[in-house]
């Protein structure tokens, strides 16, 4: 995906010693830090996808957000690579985040640009699954903008420094995975009529304007250059 790959270069290119993958699923972000030459360690909520992790060899262990199980200073970076919408208080995770990095936290996250009609498809299309997502009880919150992120960072003792920017590469979303990603919310909201009439709105606003895939937004809050050479010695992973 072009924003991964986008992101992970600014990643790699910020020469962390050490980093945690908050959100971390199976694996993926922490193989690529790994295979760069970068300590990576990872949370992730679902036993699942740490097993997965296990299996891999990766460093991963069940964890939340909000309640990060690592010391204070002990890794250069907190990344977030399109979890933050999943997260139960974005400002509970910004604060462990804040904790827990020497130098700084890096996001990426999904955006829409609502200027843009096949945009706003998108983002009315990624609300309706969402509604169907909270209403089995999963944590999926609305997009956020860089402002909210922002806003919510709590305070440092250095003035952090922002780089923030949006991305957008507006290729069609494909007509399969459309079909697919609107089956799988209906049968997981039992195909109840008010959420089947609800996407027959959002079906006409693809007809007519047509939808392109989500944008993403990147968000890097930094407050040290110092670099430590050595990998974390005191987390239980």
């Amino acid at each position: 995906m072009f924003y991964k790959d986008k992101f992970r270069s600014r990643l790699v290119a910020a020469q962390p010693e050490t980093i945690l993958d908050v959100g971390c699923g199976t694996g993926s972000l922490l193989y690529h830090c790994e295979q760069h030459g970068i300590c990576a360690f990872g949370i992730d909520p679902d036993s699942e996808a740490i097993a997965a992790c296990s299996r891999q060899g990766l460093s991963a262990t069940l964890g939340h957000a909000e309640d990060i199980n690592f010391p204070d200073n002990s890794v250069d970076l907190v990344v977030s690579e399109f979890s933050l919408h999943h997260y139960l208080d974005l400002s509970g995770f910004l604060r462990e985040a804040v904790r827990v990095a020497r130098r700084g936290i890096l996001c990426l996250d999904a955006w829409y640009d609502l200027s843009i009609p096949s945009q706003k498809s998108a983002s009315e299309f990624d609300r309706w699954m969402k509604r169907v997502d909270r209403a089995s009880g999963e944590v999926h919150h609305d997009v956020y903008d860089i402002d909210r992120i922002t806003s919510a960072l709590p305070d440092h003792s250095t003035k952090p420094n922002i780089d923030a920017e949006y991305w957008l590469d507006l290729r069609p979303l494909a007509p399969s995975k459309l079909e697919k990603l609107k089956d799988m919310c209906l049968s997981k909201a039992g195909h109840k009529t008010e959420i089947c009439d609800e996407f027959v709105e959002i079906d006409a606003l693809i007809q007519k304007y047509g939808i392109s895939e989500d944008g993403a937004l990147f968000f890097q809050a930094t407050w040290s250059d110092v670099m430590n050479s050595q990998c974390v010695q005191d987390v239980n992973v």
